[in-house]
């Protein structure tokens, strides 16, 4: 089994596919190239995707030191972002793909943090506050 987990952008999303407990794949695609590559991957091997939950953060909160033309930039990019996640999502389910939503790793985890043991099972849990992401 493949464990492939997605992390939505507005433009490309950021693709890891792990096997046998080590990352062998990754790679950063527009949405059309990654649901074929999905579709092709599927037909080789059971498949486990995880796709970052987008709906667990708002499009923008208060930021220090921000002024409103800032705040209102991050919040449209966040919801573009959401928005081609959603449409990813959706393409990927007709393709009869399961998805797993889950959370983003903490900070901590990741660069020179990151180990496969972080790399781990998280169900999103759309309560939680802290900033997740393992799959």
């Amino acid at each position: 089994m493949l464990i492939v987990g997605i992390d939505p952008d507005s433009n490309k999303h950021g693709l890891a596919i792990v096997q046998d407990g080590k990352i062998v794949t990754l790679d950063s695609l527009n949405t059309d190239d990654l649901v074929s590559r999905l579709i092709t991957e599927a037909s080789l091997d059971k498949l486990c995707i995880k796709l970052e939950n987008i709906h667990r953060h708002k499009a923008t909160f208060k930021r220090p030191n921000q002024t409103q033309s800032q705040m209102l930039r991050i919040a449209q990019n966040v919801g573009a972002c959401k928005q081609n996640a959603l449409y990813l999502a959706q393409r990927l389910e007709q393709a009869g793909l399961k998805l797993n939503m889950v959370n983003a790793l903490p900070r901590s985890h990741s660069g020179k943090n990151f180990t496969h043991k972080s790399f781990c099972m998280a169900p999103a849990r759309p309560a939680a506050r802290s900033r997740p992401y393992c799959f």
